[in-house]
């Protein structure tokens, strides 16, 4: 439902088809009101389900990626309203929604490279090496 060819076809639906998500993108960064709409729709049905991961986790930040952070501020716009309004304030308290590096890992590298950085470090290795 937030997914970027559900938008594409939502926008077509609306008389103005776009060839991909960075076209979808410029517009709604033109300031295109349907886009912007649309953007900030998929923030919100994104926050929705990040509001649970929110109170169970208890994150200190959410770094948004993908396709879509290329318009930030409407899509964190959404994610932010559904996230605080369904989370609980201890948890929203201190909470940051932030761009993540346009060239930082994602999907299945940032993955690989927490797992690397985490629980193959060799202090996480030594301990478990000690126990």
């Amino acid at each position: 439902m937030a997914g970027g060819w559900a938008l594409l076809e939502q926008l077509a639906a609306q008389g103005k088809p776009v060839s991909g998500l960075p076209e979808l993108v410029d517009l709604a960064r033109a300031g295109d009101p349907d886009a912007i709409r649309l953007v900030r729709e998929a923030g919100r049905r994104i926050g929705e389900v990040l509001a649970a991961a929110v109170n169970l986790l208890n994150p200190a930040m959410i770094i948004v990626r993908g396709d879509l952070s290329h318009a930030f501020e409407p899509l964190a716009a959404g994610l932010r309203e559904l996230v605080y309004q369904r989370s609980s304030a201890v948890a929203t308290r201190s909470l940051r929604v932030e761009p993540g590096a346009p060239d930082a890992p994602s999907g299945v590298a940032a993955c690989a490279a927490m797992i690397l950085d985490e629980v193959l470090a060799p202090t996480a290795v030594n301990a478990l090496l000690d126990a």
